[in-house]
Order: structure tokens, then sequence, then C-alpha cells
């Protein structure tokens, strides 16, 4: 059987439909059937399941949110549940910078999918969540909403590059 898994700094996503509704059919982000001691470290890693049949996990039964996640396996105190923002299905470069910097450096790791640099060492820095890391020499470009009725918040600690589309301002 499997077991001393360490599963951190991913992206788990899952945008499955299907054509026929039925109740127990559902796509979640991620599944664990076996007790979680499975995993000597499971942390750092973002779950998102969109749509009507999205759940964000199961482990004993559906957990709908993080909170309950990580009372039914005890881990992932750093994970969160954030659209990373795919482009396509086949493109799986997040436009989210809600991953940015949120990972856990990982002794040995120390480029990202693209051969970009990554930070190993807490003391270098952190690192990004997922496969591509949006510093270490990448600059991330996106386009962001904002409704100007509310303050929105970034996630992302450094500069801004891309564009920023405000809407419902009206010039005094």
């Amino acid at each position: 059987g499997a077991g001393n898994l360490d599963i951190r700094n991913n992206i788990m996503t899952n945008s499955s439909t299907f054509s026929t509704p039925i109740a127990t059919k559902k796509a979640f982000a991620i599944v664990c059937i076996p007790a979680t001691t499975i995993f000597t470290n499971i942390d750092y890693n973002d779950y998102y399941a969109s749509g009507v049949d999205g759940i964000l996990g199961f482990q004993t039964s559906n957990r709908t949110t993080m909170d309950d996640w990580r009372t039914a396996t005890g881990k992932d105190a750093n994970s969160m549940a954030w659209d990373p923002q795919y482009t396509t299905p086949t493109n799986l470069i997040p436009q989210s910078n809600s991953v940015n910097g949120k990972g856990m450096p990982i002794t040995g790791i120390t480029t990202d999918i693209l051969g970009n640099p990554r930070s190993d060492a807490v003391a270098n820095g952190p690192t990004d969540m997922g496969a591509y890391e949006f510093s270490g020499g990448t600059t991330t470009s996106m386009v962001h909403t904002i409704n100007a009725d509310g303050p929105y918040n970034f996630g992302y600690g450094g500069t801004i590059y891309g564009t920023i589309i405000i809407t419902g301002y009206t010039a005094d």
C-alpha cells in the first residue's frame, strides 16, 4: 500500500462537469480513501474544485471547506482553496497570484518546470505553489477586474505587471 507520501506545493484542480446531473457524481480536488496517516507531509497546496459538481475534497465524507478538510485530515495547515485561473484546460500556468510565495521551499528543488530558479531553503525566501515560479526571473502578466465599491487585495507583495480594469467608477 501507499505510505510516506510527501505532497507539498501543488495546485490540484477539478473543473469537471457531468452532462447528466446525478447526486452521487462529484468533482473533487483531492480524495483520500485510506487513513491520512499515509501522508508524512501534506501542506502548502492549493485545492480548487469548481462548478455545481465541485467539492474541495473527500476523506470519509465530502469536505466542502478548507477548515472541514483540515479537521478531517489534521493536516494542510498552510494550504488554501483559491482558483488558480488557468486560461485553458491545457495551459496550466496560474494567472492568479494567489499561489505566489505561498509554498514552502523544499531542499533540492531549485528550479520550476521551465528551469526558472526556485528557492530551496527558507533563508532564501518563499517559493510558489505549483510547477511554475512567479519570481526568479519570470514576469507573469495578468488581468484583474476590480469593482470600485470596495477594497481589493491582490494577495501579491511585489510589483504588479499587467492590466488592471476598474469597473463601476464614475469620475467626480
